[in-house]
């Protein structure tokens, strides 16, 4: 069963990401899309929850496009159609090797913009739950005060989306400036 923050996740990247804004890059950049199960729309997003869960691996982004979590963001291809997808990883390792550098570069962009406009759309009025985009290139050293607030059970992402142990910082990262879009949220009480 789906966590509701995965699916939460889920429905922001299917608003941000939609299809037709794949089918524009991908044409920008002169890439011809085969048909298949694994779209690029759909390879990024199995890259990206892959990567959020604790234990993600190929085989665990594969078994949930299996059970039909991703059934959204799947072509209309023969083998969808004739629901024929397998538990093997091959075809989702070599889309992974295949989608071109330059359409994941112009996809994040894109993807950090929308949500960008998203967040400056709300104003100052931001809701309690706070999604934290992505956290997984910092490294701090092991701290035991670190391990007791963020066990290693529990991802990151279902921390933010809890609201954060102190419901402190919501920030989404400027990758060409590098520049905080987002303050600080208020912190909680003894926070």
């Amino acid at each position: 069963m789906a966590l509701p923050e995965s699916v939460a996740l889920f429905d922001l990247y299917r608003q941000v990401a939609p299809a037709e804004l794949f089918r524009l890059l991908l044409r920008q950049i002169g890439w011809k899309a085969r048909a298949g199960i694994y779209s690029a729309r759909l390879v990024m997003w199995m890259m990206m929850i892959q990567r959020l869960q604790p234990r993600g691996t190929l085989a665990s982004s594969v078994a949930q496009l299996v059970e039909g979590r991703f059934d959204p963001l799947l072509s209309r291809c023969k083998r969808v159609r004739e629901k024929h997808i397998g538990l093997a990883t091959g075809g989702y390792c070599q889309a992974r090797q295949h989608l071109p550098k330059l359409l994941v570069s112009r996809t994040m962009d894109e993807l950090i913009e929308r949500l960008r406009n998203r967040l400056l759309e709300s104003g100052g009025a931001l809701p309690q739950r706070t999604y934290l985009l992505d956290g997984s290139s910092l490294q701090l050293e092991h701290e035991s005060e670190l391990e007791k607030a963020y066990p290693r059970e529990q991802p990151a992402w279902q921390i933010a989306l809890a609201g954060g142990a102190d419901r402190g910082v919501a920030r989404l990262g400027d990758r060409a400036g590098g520049a905080a879009l987002l303050g600080t949220t208020q912190r909680s009480e003894g926070g």
